[in-house]
């Protein structure tokens, strides 16, 4: 599955299309590490699942694992959602409720869920408490929370048919009209197949839990 487009998200309701293989190079010369990549197995109808591993040795420290979901968007039972509006919405202030992936799994009764958008408050309200959204957030067909500034704004969008686009630098924010789906994350990570990744750019560099969205070039 070829990538050109990806972007580093805090959650998204499709999955990831690409896979890594991860080398690290010290002075003393290579450090071997031991990369297993497996093959791609029908998890669910138009949904695959691929995982891979780079086990340290040689005195590389970090163990590196990644879950791969390939979910086929022309495949007629596909549908992708986001968390919708909260309740007593407002702008910038009460945008969505405080959900965990698993429960929004559950109550949605889908197959596959994972992060997209950071949120603020972080840690200060449970389940259920007002967020406001970081970036782009549309929830079918309505704007969750607007691209209000330049921060996080790498958006991927879905049409009702599923039609992907990204949008790497959503500032000032593009025209959504007809966009069922949208999320945002930091920045994008490759553009046309190429690396554009820069860790030393992000707000939160380093070993960080992440989650990254992609489209093979023909946008299936």
């Amino acid at each position: 599955m070829r990538v050109p487009s990806c972007s580093s998200l805090g959650s998204c309701r499709s999955g990831v299309l690409f896979r890594a293989l991860l080398l690290s190079l010290c002075l003393s010369g290579w450090v071997r590490a031991d990369v297993t990549i497996s093959p791609w197995i029908p998890i669910f109808k138009g949904v695959d699942r691929a995982t891979a591993k780079m086990t340290p040795i040689n005195g590389d420290p970090e163990l590196q694992a990644v879950n791969v979901v390939r979910v086929d968007l022309t495949d007629p039972d596909v549908q992708l959602l986001s968390t919708p509006r909260y309740t007593n919405y407002l702008a910038g202030t009460r945008e969505t409720a405080a959900q965990t992936v698993s429960s929004f799994l559950q109550q949605n009764q889908l197959q596959v869920a994972v992060n997209a958008n950071f949120y603020s408050p972080v840690d200060s309200v449970g389940a259920g408490g007002a967020l406001k959204v970081i970036g782009l957030h549309i929830s079918k067909g309505l704007v969750v929370s607007p691209q209000d500034n330049a921060q996080d704004s790498a958006a991927v969008l879905f049409t009702t048919n599923n039609h992907v686009s990204f949008v790497f630098t959503n500032y000032p924010p593009t025209n959504t009209t007809g966009i069922y789906t949208a999320v945002s994350g930091h920045y994008p990570l490759v553009i046309a197949g190429q690396n554009v990744a820069n860790d030393n750019a992000s707000p939160i560099p380093g070993l960080q839990p992440r989650t990254a969205l992609g489209a093979s070039k023909d946008g299936r």
